[in-house]
């Protein structure tokens, strides 16, 4: 097992490096582990660089979703709590413009 030295990913990305796991699984093939969250990616290709490349965009690519994800939950748990504690809710019919509460 390989603990991802920062000189080695050339790439700017937000992940941090000291964070990751890279194992080699085959020859050519490799498995990158995400520390903390414990999100593993494996990739199986011809070229262990190039898999090793392939696993680590991949992973970035699962951590920005799982981070959009949990952004989108809060904006959700935050809007049903102004819209429960609010006074009044007032929704407008388009076709007459009247109020209605």
């Amino acid at each position: 097992m390989e603990i991802f030295n920062e000189t080695q990913f050339n790439e700017q990305s937000d992940v941090n490096h000291k964070e990751l796991s890279i194992e080699p699984i085959t020859v050519s093939g490799c498995k990158v582990t995400h520390m903390p969250t414990g999100l593993s990616v494996t990739i199986n290709g011809r070229h262990f660089q190039k898999s090793k490349k392939k696993a680590l965009k991949t992973l970035e690519r699962k951590l920005k979703d799982e981070q959009r994800i949990e952004v989108s939950a809060k904006k959700r748990e935050h809007r049903k709590y102004k819209t429960k504690y609010t006074e009044t809710i007032r929704t407008y019919n388009r076709r007459d413009f009247d109020e209605i509460d």
